[in-house]
């Protein structure tokens, strides 16, 4: 597995939200940087598996011996705080990722029905819309296709059943027209924070391209079911799992500013990791809490 540094004009572009992702903590979200947080667990296993799924040679057919494209998914699933984002944008950063795909896109899916504003887990058409006017930012390409809301096709006296039907036509016409935007391109889109297992095909784009596809997502739904995914050529589904207290010890040291060359005491310090559940982030947040309190304890101490 190779690093996130280079600058060869050949591999894609490392996605803003990645980047951010990646900052450390107290880093203000303005612009991106390469700064990336000491604090992150390689867990080179799972990104090792997870580079291995992604980048994917073009398979032989075995009928004709021609090569074809693959349009494929892997699914990162497990509860809240396990790093699922966090794991995805280390693998997006790396240069195995970078250098298999012409361009890597990423979509906060959560973000929209986070915070109370809407009683929805699944995407509407405006919703759907802004996420493709995103991505054409991401691609340095026009949003005027994506720019009509879903009241402009709607005629007074349609039944709530023709609403429907057209709101879903449009949805389609959509995403024909991001189909071929992308044909031609080698996409990885990764999807994070997923409510809703409809949402993930108003996102294959794949199915209508000629080039090669790929959708890596984060979710916290335990129905994510590959198997069922007839629509994909290869589709994998990955558990992720809690830290081995190595890498919470290793974290809670980073975020709570302590050098692993100072003496401590191993039992309290394994108390703390067991009451936190060896979960990244209870153990991020007991380090930093740790931290503050050293640091109104030396200010007092000071004064």
């Amino acid at each position: 597995m190779s690093d996130t540094s280079g600058d060869n004009d050949t591999l894609a572009s490392i996605p803003d939200e990645a980047v951010f992702c990646l900052m450390p903590h107290n880093t203000e979200r303005t612009s991106p940087t390469t700064s990336f947080d000491p604090a992150l667990i390689p867990r080179a296993d799972i990104l090792g598996q997870i580079v291995k799924l992604i980048c994917r040679e073009d398979e032989i057919s075995s009928s004709s011996n021609e090569v074809r494209q693959l349009n494929s998914k892997l699914t990162l699933r497990g509860m809240g705080g396990l790093g699922k984002t966090t794991l995805a944008a280390i693998a997006v950063s790396l240069k195995d990722i970078r250098s298999a795909f012409d361009c890597i896109l990423w979509l906060n899916l959560g973000s929209y029905f986070k915070g109370g504003t809407t009683n929805r887990n699944n995407l509407d058409y405006d919703m759907y819309l802004d996420c493709l006017r995103n991505l054409c930012c991401q691609l340095n390409l026009s949003p005027d296709k994506f720019l009509q809301c879903g009241e402009a096709f709607i005629q007074p006296g349609d039944s709530r059943v023709m609403k429907g039907v057209k709101i879903i036509q449009g949805m389609e016409r959509s995403k024909n027209d991001m189909c071929r935007m992308l044909d031609g391109l080698k996409v990885l889109i990764v999807l994070d924070d997923v409510w809703s297992n409809d949402d993930v095909e108003l996102f294959n784009f794949g199915e209508r391209m000629s080039s090669s596809f790929s959708i890596l997502l984060t979710t916290r739904m335990l129905d994510q079911d590959p198997s069922v995914d007839s629509n994909y050529i290869k589709s994998s589904c990955f558990d992720v799992d809690l830290l081995t207290v190595d890498q919470a010890i290793y974290l809670f040291f980073v975020e709570a500013g302590i050098s692993c060359s100072v003496e401590k005491d191993d039992e309290i310090i394994n108390r703390i990791i067991k009451k936190c559940g060896n979960l990244p982030l209870s153990v991020r947040m007991m380090g930093r809490l740790i931290k503050s309190h050293r640091k109104f304890n030396d200010g007092a101490e000071m004064s």
